[in-house]
């Protein structure tokens, strides 16, 4: 995924067997636990995480 000046966008899960994320920012939970969703934009200080808590 790219932002709209060409910035490619990494989408990372801290804890797959909790959640995972696609490469276009799709969030899957798997199973209960907790993990952080981090979103930065590749060469740029630009990033954001999210806090997420699964719980069945």
């Amino acid at each position: 995924m790219t932002t709209p000046n060409g910035g490619e966008i990494v989408y990372t899960s801290s804890n797959d067997s909790a959640t995972t994320v696609s490469a276009s920012g799709l969030i899957t939970a798997i199973a209960s636990g907790n993990s952080t969703i981090n979103i930065t934009i590749k060469n740029t200080t630009i990033s954001k995480t999210v806090n997420i808590d699964v719980s069945s």
